[in-house]
């Protein structure tokens, strides 16, 4: 589970970093900074009804947005599915109509980069940047964050579908492939195998990108 491998790098280097890359900027979290973020984002939307069972699609660059959301997509159990921002609106709108026939779900939210800040100041007060470049110390709700984070990995289950992506398919149209948690978190054990550096506090998280 995504979660999972951020409490063991959480337990063995709590303070120590990794950063994603946004625009012309880094964004660098510590582990346990990311475990809050995600832990208030997947909060935020369990209140709006994202949980088991449920889909929701994000139309975001890579950036920190877009690896917080996934964190808490796996904290909240529902599916993310992930759209290219870089396709045309009727290009996104197959792939949604697509994604709809698949999961069997009716009009699917897709979150852009602002909803994904309108969440997080509504649970922390401050922006995904912001959060991340508090004091040590000064988080707000942290204890509440916590908890929650370690509620949801009891109820964590590998099987269920985590992240879809999509793939042309021998028509040349738009498939949804739904991939388990199990599948995304062997990626980024052999990603975390090949890529960290010995005594760094470097850790890569591999997705599948539309």
């Amino acid at each position: 589970m995504i979660a999972q491998l951020a409490e063991m790098a959480y337990r063995k280097a709590g303070q120590m970093f990794f950063c994603v890359q946004k625009d012309a900027r880094s964004v660098t979290f510590s582990y346990r900074r990311a475990r809050f973020a995600a832990a208030a984002l997947a909060q935020q939307l369990a209140k709006r009804g994202y949980g088991r069972g449920t889909t929701l699609a994000c139309n975001l660059y890579n950036g920190a947005e877009i690896v917080i959301l996934s964190l808490a997509a796996a904290y909240g159990g529902f599916t993310l599915a992930l759209l290219n921002p870089r396709l045309s609106y009727e290009e996104r709108k197959l792939r949604i109509v697509e994604l709809e026939n698949a999961t069997g779900e009716a009009g699917i939210d897709v979150l852009e980069q602002s909803a994904v800040e309108r969440l997080m100041i509504d649970a922390t007060g401050y922006g995904l940047a912001d959060f991340a470049a508090l004091p040590e110390g000064s988080v707000p709700h942290a204890t509440q964050f916590e908890a929650f984070a370690r509620e949801c990995e009891q109820a964590w289950d590998g099987q269920e579908a985590g992240i879809v992506m999509f793939t042309s398919g021998s028509s040349g149209t738009p498939k949804a492939t739904l991939l388990p948690w199990d599948c995304i978190t062997g990626a980024a054990t052999a990603a975390n195998r090949a890529l960290a550096l010995e005594s760094r506090g470097v850790w890569q998280m591999v997705l599948p990108m539309c």
